[in-house]
């Protein structure tokens, strides 16, 4: 058995699953979510695809890697939850930056904002892990020296204003 994590293409996957079945050789497609610090922490977990008894072969060893790992049955299927999962975080990422953005503009201190949201049920382990506000610059400065270079964006416009105001090209 072979339990590959990396991202690939479902193409890509489906091939490597082609040739390894034709070795006698079972396929798990097991990417991952978790970044370096959630490694770390013990968090990382495991989407799986491919043949039934070899995941319930495999899931002891991959729970003992993370927080678990989740069956979402053969072939490439899970290829596809991750692009669903990472198509999540963007709209959630993206979400939250607007309407942090809102609560600001409105007069709202930001931690204060982000105090009230990681209390409330919308709260999570991703809403409260995001950089704190005293690790953020905000001054115009920044955000016109960095918002060309597409380093402080919300969205798809500079958080300073609707345009970019430096002479450097986006």
């Amino acid at each position: 058995m072979m339990v590959e994590c990396s991202s690939i293409s479902l193409e890509g996957s489906a091939e490597l699953r082609r040739i390894l079945d034709a070795r006698g050789v079972e396929l798990l497609s097991a990417p991952v979510s978790g970044n370096a610090k959630v490694i770390r922490a013990g968090k990382l977990t495991f989407v799986v695809s491919g043949p039934k008894a070899a995941y319930d072969a495999a899931a002891p060893y991959l729970d003992m890697m993370g927080q678990g790992s989740s069956y979402v049955g053969e072939g490439e299927l899970s290829r596809i939850v991750k692009i669903c999962h990472n198509v999540m975080l963007g709209v959630v990422t993206q979400c939250m930056a607007e309407i942090t953005v809102l609560a600001q503009k409105a007069g709202v201190p930001r931690h204060a904002f982000l105090d009230f949201l990681n209390k409330s049920v919308m709260g999570s382990t991703f809403t409260a892990t995001r950089p704190r506000p005293s690790s953020i610059s905000t001054s115009t400065s920044r955000l016109r020296r960095t918002c060309c270079a597409r380093t402080w964006t919300w969205g798809s416009r500079p958080v300073g204003g609707s345009k970019c105001r430096c002479r450097s090209p986006r």
